[in-house]
């Protein structure tokens, strides 16, 4: 009797660890990045990439939907393992373990087109007599940041929202001057959503940055990293990754 006890509790043991972890990972509805099909699965460029890192290190996940601003936080606790597209700020250093970059970022901005915006720099947002929209805890570079400390009553420049859903409902509305937004998701959207054809950019690119993959201090292990590290550069020199960044 014994024995049998003991051989059941090995096959147990081996099916509960037919991967060697299981990560918290947060993706939001951002395509062609990451997004829900029409059967409700997730898909997209990040989705594809993750998918592949962590089957080569042997984990298994589970998806999470938060805002950014939580996200962040959720990372700094450890109860969110990874997010993407995230900036490699001093600040986030402190938190987090960062693998890529991925791809890189472009930020542009957004107005309607029935009434266009002029200004030739960011530093003419502040003359504008509607608001911009800015994603909450977003990064949008330097001169931004500058920008944004050094503005009185930013409050009545920059409005800041918790998601695009809400960027997209004030202009249409006419409550916002215009959006800041990253390129390949307007662009993805001006091609699949109606609404958007109401929209246009200005300025090629406001800012460009490289992102990545940040994974919390919190709750992965320095061998783990360090094991995904190498997973992502194996991607890189055998063309993984260039092939799944050329889909989208």
């Amino acid at each position: 009797m014994r024995i049998f006890s003991a051989l059941f509790l090995i096959l147990l043991l081996n099916c509960n660890s037919s991967f060697g972890c299981e990560l918290v990972i947060r993706f939001v509805q951002y395509p062609p990045l990451s997004y829900l099909d029409e059967n409700n699965q997730w898909q997209g460029m990040d989705i594809e990439i993750v998918q592949e890192l962590l089957k080569r290190v042997d984990c298994s996940y589970k998806l999470t939907s938060l805002t950014w601003v939580r996200a962040i936080d959720s990372l700094k606790k450890g109860n969110i393992d990874l997010m993407s597209n995230v900036s490699k700020l001093p600040k986030r250093k402190a938190f987090a373990y960062f693998i890529g970059p991925t791809r890189n970022e472009q930020i542009v901005l957004v107005s309607l087109k029935s009434a266009p915006i002029t200004i030739k720099n960011l530093r003419e947002f502040n003359t504008l007599g509607k608001p911009i929209a800015i994603q909450r805890g977003a990064y949008y570079g330097d001169t931004f940041a500058d920008i944004l400390a050094k503005t009185p009553n930013p409050k009545a420049h920059y409005l800041t929202i918790p998601n695009n859903a809400v960027k997209l409902s004030l202009m249409l509305r006419s409550r916002i001057s215009g959006f800041i937004e990253e390129k390949v998701n307007v662009v993805h959207k001006l091609k699949t959503t109606p609404e958007f054809n109401k929209l246009s950019l200005h300025f090629e690119t406001l800012h460009n940055n490289p992102v990545y993959f940040a994974l919390s201090r919190n709750s992965i292990t320095p061998a783990l990293f360090a094991k995904m590290e190498k997973a992502f550069a194996t991607m890189q020199q055998d063309g993984t990754l260039a092939t799944i960044q050329a889909k989208y």
